[in-house]
């Protein structure tokens, strides 16, 4: 058989599996996930939150099912493993209590992401959701500084240039890069051994004062740009409660608004 052959036959193949798919009123019915990505976040999520204490067990055990001979997460079946899928599956179960660094297949997770470079070779997603746990340093300069809200609509980076896919996620992105958010686990909560450099001790470094001269000048322009990024946050709440059908979690502390964004456990990113 010849390769175009080949080809063909396997295109068939496929296409006969789609078919075998199709419920009886013409439809496909699909879950709508991303890999382990998807219930590692919701395990987050619901720790984060203190609620549903029930679910965290069983996408607990989802995640350790989907779990790869060679300590991997895939994101997809036909790959060796996933890195950013692997750290963010093995710190899912490292919060919710269900698995602990002494475990085998947590010993085995920890050997791949550390051969494959570490916790510093994920993606920037994945650190982003390791800062806000308080489990991977904010850089020094945030690289999208929040007065990005503030440029006019004729500007080529204005914020109102970019799709309502991507305003959606960095409206509460811009706010948490700005404040160096991060939520605050028990300190034997934590992934030093996940990094292959000494890039964890920045954690360990006391937070610089925000009463210095230069950020006095600019704190009318911080507060402003604030101010109108909370703003387009509440201005789209949907009726369920979401932020342009992401999952948005608004805190309230005395007088003072805090929004800050846990991944929104139906999307994640690659």
């Amino acid at each position: 058989m010849g390769r175009l052959e080949t080809v063909q036959t396997e295109i068939q193949t496929y296409i006969s599996h789609l078919k075998s798919l199709q419920f009886p009123d013409g439809s496909w019915r699909f879950l709508f996930e991303t890999g382990p990505m998807t219930d590692a976040n919701m395990i987050i999520l619901l720790k984060n939150l203190d609620t549903k204490p029930e679910l965290i067990p069983q996408l607990a055990q989802r995640l350790k099912q989907r779990q790869a001979p060679n300590g991997a997460w895939k994101q997809y079946d036909d790959e060796v493993g996933h890195l950013s899928s692997t750290v963010e599956a093995y710190t899912a179960l490292l919060l919710s209590g269900c698995a602990s660094r002494e475990d085998v297949m947590m010993q085995k997770a920890e050997e791949y992401i550390v051969q494959h470079g570490g916790v510093e070779q994920a993606h920037v997603s994945t650190k982003f959701m390791l800062a806000l746990n308080g489990l991977y340093p904010w850089p020094r300069f945030f690289p999208l500084p929040l007065y990005l809200i503030q440029l006019p609509k004729s500007s080529s980076f204005s914020y109102y240039r970019w799709s309502s896919y991507v305003r959606s996620h960095f409206a509460s992105l811009l706010i948490l890069g700005h404040r160096k958010f991060k939520l605050h686990h028990p300190p034997e909560i934590n992934i030093h051994h996940l990094f292959v450099t000494q890039h964890f001790h920045k954690l360990r470094e006391p937070r610089r004062s925000n009463r210095t001269r230069e950020r006095k000048k600019k704190g009318y322009l911080s507060r402003s740009a604030l101010k109108k990024t909370e703003q387009i946050l509440l201005q789209n709440i949907e009726n369920d409660g979401t932020q342009w059908g992401t999952t948005e979690v608004l805190v309230k502390k005395g007088h003072s608004m805090d929004f800050f964004y846990i991944y929104n456990p139906f999307y994640s990113v690659g």
